[in-house]
This record gives C-alpha cells, structure tokens and sequence, in this order.
C-alpha cells in the first residue's frame, strides 16, 4: 500500500489569457506518493475557488505529477476519490510537468470558461469537464484519448482540435450542439464526428507538421482562432519575405537575426522583415531578384524556397562547381531528403513549406555530414528526447 500524506500549499495565481486582475493566493490539499517520490494535488482549500486557478509543478522542491481527487480517510493513510470541486473558477491552467488528471474529475464547473493544459498531458478521464457550460476555450491538440462524457453538456465549445487524438470515447462531446471538430480525415474524431452528427473540418498532415516544427520552436503560427485553436494559414501562398523569415526562424537563427543591425541594399523590405533578409543575406542564403530589389511581396516558389533551404545545409548554387542549380534544385534536393518529388503545383502554398522544412531536419548537412537536427540538438534549440517526442 502507498504511504500517503496530505498538506496544505499555497501557490501565487498569476492572471493570465490576458486577464487584468490582482494575483491571488490559492490554497492546495494533496498528498504524497513515497513510490515514486511525487505529490498528487487532490483538491483547493475553502469552499470557493479563486476565478483564475493555477496549479504548481512543484511543492517544496518535490515535483508534481497528477492532479488526484483522493482524501485521507484514516491514519494509515488509506484514501477515497472525492471530488475535485472548482466552484468559482473561471479559468484553470495546468503547467507543463504535470502528468496527468485521476478519473471522473472535477465538479463546480459551471462558470468555467477557459482551460490551458500542457502538452505533458495526453489522456483526459470520463466527466472530466462534463458541465462546463461556459467552458469555451481549451487546448486538445496533444491529447491523444478523451473519455466518455469529458465534455459533455459543454454547450460554449466551439472548436476543438483533436488531430493527435486515437480515442474518443462514447458521447465524450454529449450536448454540445455547435461545436465543430477540427481533426485528420479517417480518425478516431472524425469517425466519432461522423457517428455523433457533429460538424467535421478536416486537417492535412500539413497541419500535424506545423504544430511538431511549432512544439520544437522553429515555427511561429499565424495567430490561433476565437476559441483557441492555433492557426498556420498553411493554404496560403507565402511571399519571399515570409519564405525568408520561416527559413530563419526553422534554423533556430531568429533571435541572431534581430539581436543586430545588419545591412542589406534592398529597398524593398518592410520593417519587419529587414532583420531577417539582412541576416538571410549576410549569410549568403539570398541574393535578391535584382541589385536593390528582394521582390518580398513577389510569391514565393518551391524552387526560391529549396534553394533558400539548400543553402542553409551548406550546398552552392554559384561558383566553379555548384552543388545545384538555382533554375532547378529538384534533383538535388530529392537526393538530399527535402522533399520525396518534384512539384507541379502551382501557386505553392505554406504548407508546402512546412513540408520542406521538416524533412531538411533528417537532411545531412555538407560541412559536418550529419542530419540537420543533431546539429540543432548540438546548439542547444532542442534536445534529442523533445525530438525524438516530437517527431514520432
């Protein structure tokens, strides 16, 4: 049997999703699991919640790993479930570290508004949120099952993104009415859209890729939804100013870029572009269309973009013996991974260039003769257990 204690704990709630309010003291109860070492916070001190609850990843040095609805009934320690009750809160974050959530959570929900989870929590357990009728923002990109009635009778949901999801579980989206599921054609959520005659928007594998370069911090989204959903604009044709600035931000080069002055003789580049042409230039990645002209609104085309790429691995263009050719880089770059085929497609689109992207981090570059990602790794942009996660 686990040995089990229960404290008190006070934690600061700072007021985030662009609340302007005062911090306030959160009281927690939770007990400790000498197994493994870990505290599991099992329920909020008083009989009301403050609006804003934010739970700590650590309580006197000691990592949190669950959020645990059981109680000490006696002084061997032994436990019962009872229920989590957030009367009051109105919004909840949970930070990345924390693990998981027990089952049949949290009660008090109805003046729930907006949740954010870590991407450390995949699974979510039946009735988690059920109730939260004005529950209208949450993250469900990284989780990968939702149980039964989790959120049932969350009437304010309007948008979800389930793209990682393989479970969905029975009348998990109960009494929803307008909600839409945004998740990959043939999954588990588009199946349970389907059967459940729920609103269906289908995402590419695209998609899934934007949020991997996202999660490893080579990628900036273009904004996220009014409901939370984080958006790339991936069917849009990219101008060689934003080709440009992806390219940089996807070497990990964007804080280089715009830490200093650099100069370019381009005078085409708008203000929030100059540092990263300016860099892209100094370092030979681009030469411009003309003398003093970058063409930045000009559309970006696949072979502008893979010559952009080719060159940050290391490989020529110009000079006696060029290692590709600007007019046509295909052959080239197919022999080096970046991408499986030629394109006939035209305009090019952002995701596209997603797919570019994360194909050169397995494409070996010409100095060190090793995969573009060890060399990242070696940089210290991410280490090889966020890769390996990432990426699997």
């Amino acid at each position: 049997m686990k040995t089990l204690k229960i404290l008190i704990f006070a934690v600061f709630a700072a007021i985030i999703f662009t609340l302007s309010a005062l911090a306030e003291e959160t009281k927690f109860t939770y007990f400790t699991d000498t197994e493994t070492g870990t505290i599991h916070i099992s329920g909020i001190v008083g009989d009301k919640a403050p609006e804003t609850v934010i739970f700590p990843t650590e309580i006197n040095g000691v990592k949190v790993t669950e959020i645990n609805n059981m109680v000490i009934i006696n002084e061997y320690g032994d436990g019962q479930y009872k229920a989590f009750d957030l009367k009051g809160a109105k919004h909840v974050v949970i930070p990345e570290g924390i693990e998981s959530i027990g089952h049949d959570m949290f009660t008090g929900t109805q003046e729930l508004e907006t949740v954010k989870l870590p991407k450390s929590i995949t699974k979510l357990p039946s009735y988690c949120f059920a109730g939260a009728k004005k529950l209208s923002r949450i993250n469900l990109e990284y989780i990968q099952a939702i149980s039964s009635f989790s959120f049932a009778g969350c009437t304010s949901l309007r948008e979800v993104n389930l793209i990682n999801a393989a479970k969905v579980g029975t009348s998990a989206f109960a009494d929803t009415k307008e909600l839409t599921i945004y998740a990959m054609e043939d999954s588990a959520a588009h199946k349970y859209a389907t059967t459940n005659n729920i609103k269906f928007q289908k995402l590419s594998g695209f998609e899934k890729k934007a949020i991997k370069l996202y999660d490893l911090g080579l990628m900036k989204g273009t904004g996220v939804s009014p409901y939370g959903r984080r958006l790339f604009d991936l069917d849009r044709t990219p101008t060689r100013a934003e080709a440009v600035t992806m390219l940089v931000r996807f070497l990990g080069r964007e804080k280089e870029a715009l830490d200093k002055k650099r100069d370019h003789p381009f005078t085409d580049v708008p203000d929030w572009a100059d540092g990263y042409v300016a860099y892209a230039y100094e370092c030979g990645l681009t030469n411009g269309i003309a003398e003093k002209a970058f063409g930045s609104d000009m559309a970006c085309t696949p072979e502008m973009y893979l010559t952009f790429m080719l060159r940050a691995l290391g490989y020529s263009s110009s000079g006696q013996k060029p290692d590709f050719s600007y007019e046509d880089p295909w052959i080239f770059a197919c022999e080096k991974g970046i991408t499986p085929r030629q394109m006939n497609t035209s305009p090019f689109y952002r995701s596209e260039m997603v797919d570019m992207s994360y194909l050169s981090l397995t494409a070996k570059c010409k100095n060190t003769n090793r995969p573009l990602y060890i060399d990242m790794i070696d940089r210290g942009l991410f280490t090889e257990d966020q890769y390996e996660y990432w990426t699997k």
